[in-house]
C-alpha cells in the first residue's frame, strides 16, 4: 500500500460507507471541512491507485468505490478494521464486547450514543445473521447483558433484509452503516454494499 493520508482514509470510508450521497469534491470539501482543491486531489490519487472510480454526471464527477478493484476492497477492509481498533477507549471496550458475538454473526455494526456520549443508555448494534442463529446469538447477548450495566439492543436482520433495507434505503439501517462502526465481518459487509451500490 502506497503512503495513504489520514485524509484520503476518512475521504475512501466516507463514500463507501455513506453510499446513497453522490459525493463530488465540493460536498466532500464541506462535510470534511478541507478545500474543494485539496479534496479533489484526494480523488485524483484515490482513483489513481483505483480504490474510486469517477462517474461523470453533468458537470460534476462523482466518486464511487471501484468495487471491481481488488486492491480497493482490501483497502477498504483495512480502513473498516482501522476503525473499530482506533476507536476512544470507551468504543473500544464495547467493540471487545460485540466481537464475543461473531460466531453467531455474519457481521456487525455498532451504532448510536455509545459512539459519541459518555453518558449513553445502552449499546445499539445492528447484526445480520442467519435466522437459525438467533438463539444462540439472543442467549449470548443476555450473557454478556447480565455482565455490564449497559445492555446490548440489537437490530436483527438476515443478508436479505439488509440487502433489501439498504436498497429502499430505510433511514434506520442506512444511518446505522453511515454512523456506525462496523466491529466484525468487514468482507460480508463490503459484498453486501458491493451488491446494492449502482
Amino acid at each position: 500500500m502506497q503512503d495513504v493520508t489520514e485524509n484520503e482514509m476518512r475521504i475512501a470510508l466516507k463514500i463507501f460507507k455513506d453510499f446513497t450521497r453522490k459525493y463530488n469534491a465540493n460536498n466532500l470539501a464541506k462535510e470534511t471541512n478541507l478545500t474543494s482543491m485539496g479534496v479533489l486531489k484526494i480523488l485524483n490519487r484515490l482513483e489513481q491507485q483505483k480504490i474510486i472510480r469517477f462517474e461523470q454526471v453533468g458537470k460534476a464527477k462523482i466518486a464511487h468505490i471501484d468495487y471491481s478493484n481488488e486492491y480497493a476492497k482490501h483497502f477498504i477492509l483495512f480502513l473498516l478494521q482501522r476503525e473499530a481498533e482506533t476507536s476512544n477507549a470507551r468504543v473500544k471496550r464495547w467493540v471487545t464486547e460485540v466481537k464475543k458475538l461473531q460466531d453467531y454473526a455474519t457481521f456487525g455494526v455498532m451504532f448510536g450514543s455509545v459512539l459519541h456520549k459518555d453518558s449513553f443508555q445502552d449499546v445499539d448494534l445492528l447484526v445480520v445473521l442467519p435466522q437459525k442463529n438467533v438463539p444462540e446469538l439472543s442467549q449470548k447477548v443476555e450473557e454478556i447483558n447480565r455482565l455490564n450495566t449497559k445492555c446490548i439492543h440489537m437490530v436483527k436482520q438476515s443478508i436479505q433484509d439488509i440487502t433489501s433495507n439498504l436498497l429502499e434505503q430505510d433511514s434506520i439501517i442506512v444511518d446505522a452503516l453511515r454512523e456506525g462502526v462496523v466491529v466484525f465481518g468487514y468482507e460480508d459487509l463490503f459484498e453486501v454494499m458491493k451488491s446494492v451500490t449502482r
